[in-house]
């Protein structure tokens, strides 16, 4: 049993998307082999092999959306997934499943790596479309 995090990054770019998975993760192992856009699509408008290849287009096109999830390697750390999701509205969520007793700290983690107040504990569903979805639950109570 894991507990998600998500904290709303202050920048939508890959190399900070990089600097996330080098910091959060030990041996990553991305979800999926190919990555269709849009997002579950029957008829993608294009299917990117490389996940860092996916990374540079969301950068570059804010408007995207998309989740990307990794598995961590070394499964008896306290981080099991580390995930990158893209908003609709130009944003970049970042989040972590880690184990329940270890919560609080990692927050505080991603939280400064973030550099944000707007975090929150999930529930294994998705965090919201937007950034200004997230903010609005964050500041409900709903977050942290």
């Amino acid at each position: 049993m894991t507990q998600e995090l998500y904290a709303l990054s202050n920048e939508r770019t890959a190399t900070l998307a990089s600097r996330f998975l080098n910091t959060f993760g030990a041996e990553l192992l991305p979800f999926a082999e190919d990555f269709p856009v849009p997002e579950f699509s029957v008829n993608p408008a294009h299917v990117f092999r490389r996940v860092e290849d996916l990374i540079s287009f969301l950068e570059l096109n804010r408007s995207e959306p998309y989740g990307l999830y990794w598995n961590v390697g070394a499964s008896e750390g306290e981080i099991a997934q580390a995930m990158l999701f893209y908003t609709t509205d130009g944003g970049l969520i970042l989040g972590l499943a880690v184990t329940p007793e270890s919560a609080p700290l990692h927050l505080r983690r991603l939280m400064t790596f973030a550099g944000t107040d707007d975090a929150m504990y999930g529930d294994e569903q998705r965090p919201p479309e937007t950034s200004g979805e997230f903010v609005a639950k964050c500041r409900k109570g709903t977050g942290h």
